[in-house]
């Protein structure tokens, strides 16, 4: 498949936070998974029962790849983070 939405394989599938929103005490950032915040959420709130709401951060990181005929096609992606 060509076009925008692979993922690099270097790069996690996503990268997770939560923040509550009442005294913006952050949870862990984990990869891949979000279970450790949904844990840390239930902990905090049994802890400040008047803290409820949570903001989710969410990254993830995309690749584009030019199709088959395209002439970028045949430049190879920068290796270590460097620009072509």
């Amino acid at each position: 498949m060509d076009g925008i939405g692979r993922h690099s394989p270097r790069s996690p599938a996503g990268i997770f936070q939560l923040a509550c929103m009442t005294c913006h005490q952050e949870s862990p950032v984990t990869d891949n998974s979000t279970t450790v915040q949904q844990d840390w959420a239930l902990a905090h709130t049994g802890r400040h029962p008047g803290h409820r709401g949570f903001k989710l951060t969410a990254e993830t990181y995309w690749r584009t790849v030019p199709a088959d005929g395209n002439p970028y096609a045949e430049i190879p992606p920068p290796a270590n983070g460097e620009q072509h």
